[in-house]
């Protein structure tokens, strides 16, 4: 006697994915949430049930999903406190592995209509920066309208990009060269590249999960997206993974594997002339913190008893030399002062005082100054000896005998070049600059012009000692301003 079975030929086990549902910059969360969305299961049963419903359209199950997305957001925007007189911050919907878990949510025609007028121009820019992708503007426009409209209303999913009839990394490479105002777009375009295994996708997840994380200290859990990264990492060897790869290693406190891949990293990579579409926003991400990032990893490891491939000089002049930081190129030429090298000193401090720092400014004007006294060699100067030339002779004569004949710029020449970067430092707002400005007016006897930039130090509060001695003597004749050697400084290390 056997049990009565059901007619169906298959016993089915449908897994149903639930999505998760948090605001991007909600941090509030005590306890970590799975790496992936529990799965529902329907357990099996011998008999038909007698509530058993007949399966619905898509339709009718899109508009139960919108309905039930709706409710949720208005329900994590309710536990957000929104700051007095802004509105509050619209939630976005975000799976456990950092995927964007909706659709675009702006208006696809407005979407649709900039791309009719700026398509043309996203696509000869593509040409210039991706010329490896050789489409026609017509494949271009096609793809990118069709990719548009299937972000307003689909979720995310890698079929949705595999469906364009290109290759993923070719879709990627279109799509982030729209510059929709539209950001969700972007969103939703990144989290489906990198379900369709586009490394620049994959790592610019991988990062948006690692910010998730730190905000709820918590290490990093093994999901699929930070498993694909590992395997691009050590696999493929893909630079942009391998980067990414070792925050994953850092952050779980694995400081000697995570130091491993970031000396791996740095051996790949070159400087760029031409930055290309597919990779500008994961260079943003990355290379700014980089070398801060290298730095924090050697000293964890050497409190370990390790240590790095590159020491601390060598990764500065890295950063300052090949990729021409601006924030490494006055470390580096305060490495290159100790070691006598002058002209490094003077290429590395007027390279970061032209992109506006400051600090360098007025550093670059005291070794100037400090030229025109005779207390530095000049450039080409191979018999200096300190104090020597100031008693050399001045005047347009002297100049052309002082280039032509010894093979040095005159003295008066290092002096215009210090008066220059002294103004150009104190429009900056440096008050030291100011100061010594004041001082080398007052010297040369322009005390009216002089006075004038002690307005700056007296704003700033700046050495008020100073500042009294220097008024008090002011308008006496016989005062000759005598600048204090720890305004002429040369370095000023950041401690890294």
């Amino acid at each position: 006697m056997s049990l009565f079975r059901s007619s169906h030929a298959l016993r089915r086990c449908r897994l149903h994915p639930r999505p998760e549902f948090r605001p991007a910059t909600s941090s509030s969360s005590s306890s970590s949430p799975p790496p992936h969305p529990l799965p529902k299961v329907q357990s099996f049963h011998t008999t038909p049930s007698s509530h058993a419903q007949p399966r619905r359209s898509p339709a009718a199950r899109r508009a139960e999903y919108d309905k039930h997305y709706g409710k949720q957001t208005q329900r994590i925007q309710a536990t957000e406190t929104a700051r007095p007189g802004q509105p509050a911050k619209r939630a976005l919907p975000y799976t456990n592995e950092g995927i964007f878990a909706g659709r675009a949510v702006g208006e696809v025609d407005e979407s649709l209509q900039w791309l009719d007028a700026a398509g043309p121009y996203c696509w000869k820019q593509i040409k210039v920066l991706s010329p490896d992708l050789d489409v026609s503007e017509s494949v271009f426009m096609d793809v990118c309208r069709r990719l548009i409209q299937t972000a307003y209303t689909e979720l995310p999913s890698a079929e949705a990009i595999r469906k364009l009839s290109l290759e993923p990394e070719q879709v990627w490479t279109m799509g982030v060269s729209l510059d929709l105002e539209d950001k969700t777009f972007k969103y939703w375009l990144t989290s489906s590249c990198a379900l369709a295994g586009v490394s620049p996708a994959l790592s610019l997840i991988a990062m948006t999960y690692l910010r998730q994380a730190k905000a709820m200290s918590t290490p990093p859990m093994r999901t699929r997206i930070l498993e694909r990264i590992e395997t691009l990492a050590l696999r493929d060897r893909d630079p942009c993974a391998m980067a990414v790869h070792s925050k994953v290693l850092a952050a779980r406190e694995q400081y000697e594997d995570a130091m491993t891949m970031l000396d791996s990293f740095l051996t790949t990579i070159r400087p760029e002339k031409l930055q290309t579409v597919d990779n500008s926003n994961l260079e943003n991400l990355i290379v700014p913190t980089l070398w801060e990032d290298y730095l924090a990893l050697k000293a964890k490891v050497n409190e370990r008893g390790g240590d790095s491939k590159l020491s601390r000089d060598e990764l500065v002049e890295m950063a300052a030399v090949q990729f021409q930081n601006p924030q490494y190129l006055p470390l580096y030429a305060e490495i290159m002062l100790e070691k006598g090298d002058h002209k490094a000193y003077e290429e590395s401090m007027q390279k970061a005082a032209m992109t506006g720092n400051k600090g360098a400014c007025e550093k670059l004007a005291n070794f100037y100054y400090l030229t025109s006294q005779a207390q530095l060699p000049r450039r080409g100067d191979k018999d200096f000896v300190s104090g020597a030339a100031l008693g050399e002779k001045t005047g347009l004569f002297a100049e052309l005998y002082s280039v032509a004949f010894k093979g040095v710029a005159p003295l008066s020449r290092y002096y215009r070049l210090a008066l220059e970067w002294y103004e150009l430092s104190a429009d900056m707002g440096n008050a030291s600059s100011a100061i010594i400005l004041a001082m080398l007016y007052r010297r040369a006897g322009q005390a009216e012009k002089g006075a004038k930039h002690l307005e700056v130090p007296q704003k700033a509060l700046f050495n008020r000692e100073l500042l009294v001695e220097i008024q008090e003597s002011w308008d006496n004749p016989d005062y000759v301003p005598e600048i204090p050697e720890e305004l002429l400084s040369l370095t000023g290390r950041s401690k890294l």
